[in-house]
C-alpha cells in the first residue's frame, strides 16, 4: 500500500469534479487507524483501494462531528463512508470492525504521487487539468490548515514535466516510472530552477519560468 501526501486526494477530487456528475459523492472506505487528533476530528488512515475514486494510501480524513472518532485508537480496523462534496471531502459512519497491531513505517518516504498526475493527464487536456488541479491542491492546503504549504511553480512545473514524458494514452504508470526515474528525485527541478527562485515568494503564487539553462 502506498503512503502518499494530500497531494493524490486533490488529483481524485479534481477526477471526480471532471466528471460532470453530481457535486455529491460518496464511496466506502475500509482502513486502519494509525492516528488520531486530541480534538478527535482528525485521524489518519491507512486504507485500500476506494472503488472508483482512489487508490490505497495512507493519509488524514476529517469527520463533522468527534464522535465519529472518539472511542477508537490507533491499530482500529474501520468501514466509513467517505463523503466528497465539491472541493472538499469528510468520513461519516465510521464503525469499528476489528484492531490489528500496526505495520512499522518505512524507513524513507514512499513514491511522490506523480500517478495520480499522469492518469488524470491520460483523461484530460493539459490546459483543463492543470487549472483544475491547481485550485483542487490549494483547496486541499487549506483543508489542511496549511495554505502556505501550496506552491503554484512546484505544482505546474511538475505537472509539466509528467506531461512532457507521457508517451500516449495506452501507457502504464509503472513502466512510465521506470523509464523516468528523474522524475522521482527531490532535485529534479534544481535542474531547471535556482533554489532562490523556488523559494522566493512570487514561486508560490504565480507560476515562474524556469531560470537555469
Amino acid at each position: 500500500m502506498r503512503t502518499v501526501t494530500a497531494l493524490s486526494f486533490g488529483l481524485a477530487l479534481l477526477a471526480s469534479a471532471c466528471s460532470g456528475a453530481s457535486d455529491r459523492h460518496e464511496y466506502t472506505l475500509q482502513g486502519q487507524i494509525i492516528s488520531i487528533a486530541p480534538d478527535h476530528k482528525d485521524a489518519t488512515i491507512k486504507h485500500e483501494d476506494i472503488k472508483g475514486f482512489m487508490s490505497a494510501m495512507t493519509m488524514p480524513y476529517k469527520v463533522r462531528e468527534a464522535k465519529e472518532y472518539e472511542s477508537l485508537v490507533p491499530g482500529d480496523l474501520i468501514n466509513a463512508t467517505l463523503v466528497v462534496v465539491s472541493n472538499d471531502a469528510y468520513l461519516k459512519d465510521v464503525k469499528k470492525v476489528g484492531n490489528a497491531p500496526l505495520e512499522k513505517p518505512p524507513a524513507e518516504a514512499a513514491m511522490p504521487p506523480a500517478s495520480s498526475g499522469f492518469e488524470l493527464l491520460k483523461r484530460h487536456d493539459f490546459a483543463e487539468t492543470a487549472q483544475a488541479y491547481a485550485r483542487s491542491i490549494m483547496a486541499m492546503a487549506r483543508a489542511a490548515g496549511h495554505p502556505e504549504k501550496f506552491h503554484m511553480t512546484i505544482t505546474l512545473a511538475m505537472l509539466s514535466a509528467i506531461a512532457e514524458r507521457m508517451p500516449d494514452e495506452r501507457s502504464d504508470f509503472d513502466t512510465f516510472a521506470e523509464q523516468h526515474p528523474e522524475l522521482f528525485d527531490r532535485s529534479f527541478l534544481l535542474n531547471h530552477y535556482t533554489k532562490e527562485r523556488l523559494e522566493c515568494p512570487l514561486a508560490r503564487r504565480t507560476f515562474l519560468l524556469p531560470d537555469c539553462r
